[in-house]
C-alpha cells in the first residue's frame, strides 16, 4: 500500500471517530434534556450515548501501525 493511500485511510479513520463521538454526545445530551420524552429508556440511551462518545474518542486517539 502506498504511503499516500495509508495517510488517506488514517484521515478517514480519525474522521469516523470524530463523527461517532459527536453522535454519542448528541444522543446523550438530547436524551438528558428531554428525560420525560424518553421515560424508562432514558438512562439506557444516555448510557449508549456515553459509550459511543468514548468509542469515538478511542478511535481518534488510537495509533495505527
Amino acid at each position: 500500500m502506498s504511503r499516500r493511500m495509508a495517510l488517506g485511510l488514517v484521515f478517514f479513520e480519525k474522521l469516523l471517530g470524530i463523527i461517532i463521538a459527536a453522535i454519542g454526545v448528541a444522543l446523550a445530551y438530547y436524551t438528558y434534556t428531554s428525560l420525560s420524552a424518553a421515560r424508562e429508556a432514558a438512562f439506557l440511551f444516555i448510557g449508549f450515548g456515553i459509550a459511543l462518545a468514548v468509542l469515538g474518542v478511542f478511535v481518534v486517539v488510537a495509533r495505527t501501525s
